[in-house]
């Protein structure tokens, strides 16, 4: 069962994300750790793609592990894809190596975006 709070924060989430609000991601996840919400792949990814630095998702996947919120392969996807978005095609294959060894059952798309983030940086 979905919680029902956890509805609004993802409709803000999603909002700062597509206006390239990071700050306000930032001000919510921290609002966030207040709380007790469960944070779902949804919010966890529509935080991760509100960044517009790789520092930037660092920082959140940093945060992630403080809620002992675990990356699945959508949320590790998004990551590597704000790494891909900056040209830091190593900043990508250092998250793809840390999450291959934390175990997270990563897919395709994880992997692609990797191997796309070190075509670009060439």
């Amino acid at each position: 069962a979905v919680q029902s709070n956890i509805i609004p924060i993802n409709a803000a989430l999603s909002t700062c994300e597509k206006a390239a609000k990071w700050e306000k991601v930032s001000q919510l996840c921290s609002a966030m750790a207040q709380t007790h919400v469960q944070l779902d792949t949804v919010t966890l990814t529509a935080a991760l793609s509100a960044c517009t630095q790789w520092e930037e998702a660092l920082m959140m996947l940093s945060f992630l592990a403080l809620r002992k919120a675990e990356p699945n392969a959508i949320v590790c996807s998004a990551a590597i894809s704000v790494c891909d978005r900056c040209i830091e095609w190593s900043k990508a294959l250092q998250l793809l190596s840390a999450m291959t060894q934390d175990k997270t059952q990563l897919d395709s798309i994880a992997f692609n975006t990797a191997i796309s983030s070190c075509a670009e940086g060439e």
